[in-house]
């Protein structure tokens, strides 16, 4: 039974796949100086955030949807784009939780199962990219 308010899953990965490209804007560090820019830039963060881990740390059950939502965490080149340090550290954290709570698919639909491997692959490369992210980053930032 289909829930009537909620997003088909193909237009949320689309929007995943639009806002990592905007994330992805080399100006948009510049940007992030305006309060209202880097506010906007937090709540496309947060958003993102919560469909790799829903609160409670429930993890979303569509794979296709988590793969592109970290994929768009893993645009960002550097962590001046993500406005402030305790956003970087909110992702940094949910990265974490997200791999460590990983279960693999248990549908037994072959949709789900078929990202199983991709989407484990990509929650390591966006965590590594994370930290790779850190070097050089101090307290001050």
């Amino acid at each position: 039974k289909k829930e009537r308010n909620r997003t088909p899953a193909k237009a949320t990965w689309n929007a995943t796949y639009a806002i990592g490209n905007v994330l992805a804007n080399p100006t948009l560090r510049d940007a992030t100086g305006n309060p209202s820019v880097y506010l906007a830039v937090e709540n496309l963060i947060t958003g993102l955030l919560q469909l790799v881990v829903q609160k409670g740390g429930e993890n979303m059950e569509n794979f296709k949807v988590r793969i592109h939502a970290v994929g768009a965490i893993a645009k960002i080149p550097t962590v001046g784009h993500f406005g402030r340090i305790s956003c970087f550290a909110q992702a940094l954290q949910c990265l974490i939780r997200a791999v460590e709570s990983y279960t693999p698919a248990k549908s037994e639909s072959f949709i789900e199962v078929q990202y199983d491997g991709q989407l484990r692959a990509r929650l390591y490369v966006g965590l590594c990219w994370l930290i790779v992210l850190t070097d050089g980053v101090t307290g001050s930032q």
